[in-house]
């Protein structure tokens, strides 16, 4: 029981790294390989595809062990931690990628129809902010352990964490995404000056991704959800918080945020990285060229401002920093995802996954609005909002449909947004076609739409057929150029007040 205490002790990540009692570390790893062991001895008892076996519990520590076949591994694995390991949290899981068979020499060339056990450990560290999780690879006949290091394709390890237990100022430092991804080494490594005297490494692992939890009415609940890890090797997994030495600045986007922009409206923000140690810290963005390249009025790219840059002001320097711009005018509505790389020395040292919300003739209600409320802003009546949009079972109000924070953009810029954290995607108008032989303004009269109304939401459609579109007006109130433009084949956003049938079929 001592003994099980102190591997747990040793191995938990504590606020303030002082571990440096070799005899110490030496027993805790002892321990942890005297458990792999027991558990890999029963495993044998496990058939190919019977539910995992747990074979130890400890007050702190499960051990639970399954077979995979070697086919079943090439095509990639979940392995997901039971609930009971890690109480009112999320679930801890390892994803094993497509091919990573082929990444473990010791498996080259073995026979079709073998198989590997995979034992996992979660250490339930109690008030901890995480615990730690262990996944390593034995041979299912000789129960002899594989050594899985310097993969081609990482492993994804995904960690919750509660900071429920710390004070408001160690909780903002989770928010501000200043987590790192911590593997055990049970000896004092190198390279990052934060873990010194440390059994723990950021070697070989990056960020990949923060998420929060949410609450029934969709908001953000921010001392609580997971980290994904992304390592090219298996061993014991945990977090630490505090500022890395290379590490995105804070102009830069947050995991999760997402940017609203009608269409035809930029999309602009910085990507800021710093870095203590060198000024080889590089910032890049990357998406779907075939998704937004078809979505574009103006293609995505990622232009350099400033590189390597010294900002500390002093000699020798002690904060480098490097800044890019991200921007992009979309044109068809959709969800759209980018991720924002930070690289010190050409290796990718964390990853921020954001989004793009486009609308289009569409309005995202957030959280207390009311289909009155929409109405007003865009012109039109309540009953014509709750006949175009059957997603919306009570006009009074809307269960919001996702959350996070959010960044309102307009031709000014991109602003942090209160409101539309959370909300449901709702139609305004209707999306037509002009055809053959019909007018915007023929339009304009079938749908009880206006011009302004056609202005503002189809300004850029508009311009770019037409650069005086603010000529385009009713014929008989003063001369149209209207007839020297086609927008046949052109979508246009008609708004509304009529909510009959012809209008909304």
């Amino acid at each position: 029981g001592a003994a099980l205490a102190a591997r747990d002790r040793l191995g938990a990540p504590p606020f303030s790294q002082s571990l440096s009692d070799a005899e110490a570390l030496q027993l805790g790893r002892a321990l942890e390989t005297t458990l792999e062991s027991l558990a890999t001895a029963v495993a044998p008892d496990v058939a190919l595809g019977e539910p995992d076996l747990e074979v130890l519990q400890a007050p702190q520590v499960t051990w639970v062990a399954g077979k995979r076949a070697l086919s079943a591994l090439d095509a990639g694995v979940v392995f997901e931690l039971t609930e009971a390991m890690s109480p009112d949290r999320e679930v801890p899981s390892f994803t094993l990628p497509p091919g990573f068979a082929a990444g473990v020499p010791a498996l080259a060339g073995a026979p079709g129809g073998s198989s590997v056990t995979l034992v996992t450990a979660s250490h339930n560290l109690g008030t901890d902010v995480a615990g730690s999780y262990t996944l390593s690879l034995w041979d299912s006949s000789s129960n002899t352990p594989l050594e899985v290091a310097s993969l081609p394709s990482n492993v994804d390890i995904s960690i919750p964490f509660d900071t429920t237990s710390l004070q408001a100022a160690d909780q903002a430092a989770f928010a501000d995404g200043a987590v790192r991804c911590l593997h055990w080494v049970g000896v004092v490594p190198s390279g990052d000056p934060t873990l010194l005297n440390s059994p723990w490494s950021t070697e070989g692992c990056r960020l990949k991704s923060v998420s929060t939890g949410i609450d029934d009415t969709g908001t953000p609940v921010s001392n609580r959800g997971s980290v994904v890890c992304s390592c090219d090797h298996l061993t014991t997994f945990s977090l630490a918080f505090g500022l890395p030495p290379v590490r995105f600045g804070p102009t830069t986007p947050a995991f999760g945020d997402v940017f609203q922009a009608e269409s035809g409206t930029p999309v602009s923000f910085p990507i800021l990285g710093q870095s203590e140690t060198s000024g080889a810290v590089t910032v890049s963005a990357s998406w779907d060229a075939a998704a937004l390249s078809a979505a574009s009025f103006d293609p995505p790219a990622v232009v350099p401002s400033t590189v390597g840059v010294c900002t500390s002001g002093t000699v020798p320097c002690t904060l480098w920093e490097s800044e890019s711009r991200f921007t992009w005018t979309p044109s068809a509505p959709g969800d759209y995802s980018l991720t924002l790389s930070l690289l010190s020395g050409g290796s990718v040292v964390e990853e921020r996954s954001v989004s793009v919300r486009v609308l289009f003739c569409e309005h995202f209600m957030t959280a207390g609005q009311t289909l009155r409320d929409v109405a007003s802003l865009f012109q039109t009546t309540w009953q014509a909002l709750f006949a175009i949009n059957p997603q919306i079972p009570n006009p009074r109000a809307v269960a919001p449909a996702d959350a996070g924070r959010a960044w309102e953009c307009t031709q000014m810029g991109c602003a942090l947004s209160s409101a539309a954290t959370a909300g449901v995607r709702m139609r305004v108008g209707k999306i037509v076609v002009v055809g053959e032989n019909e007018t915007v303004a023929d339009l304009v009269q079938a749908t009880g739409s206006s011009m302004t109304q056609l202005v503002r939401h189809n300004m850029r459609r508009l311009r770019m057929l037409s650069a005086q579109v603010y000529d385009i007006v009713p014929p008989g109130e003063r001369r149209s150029v209207e007839h020297n433009v086609s927008y046949v084949g052109q979508e246009l956003c008609m708004i509304s007040s009529m909510a009959d049938q012809c209008y909304l079929a």
